[in-house]
């Protein structure tokens, strides 16, 4: 699934500085993708 969803999010552009990115857009977007999929509806610590 990963495989054909990060050609897709990666065309998102992405305003952050490169020196802020810990990690790319597209993975963050598939991370929160695959979340809400699994039932999550929101951010608990």
């Amino acid at each position: 699934m990963s495989s054909d969803l990060i050609p897709h999010l990666s065309l998102i552009k992405d305003s952050c500085a490169d020196k802020n990115k810990p990690y790319p857009l597209e993975e963050i977007l598939l991370l929160c993708i695959c979340a809400v999929m699994s039932g999550a509806d929101g951010w608990y610590q």
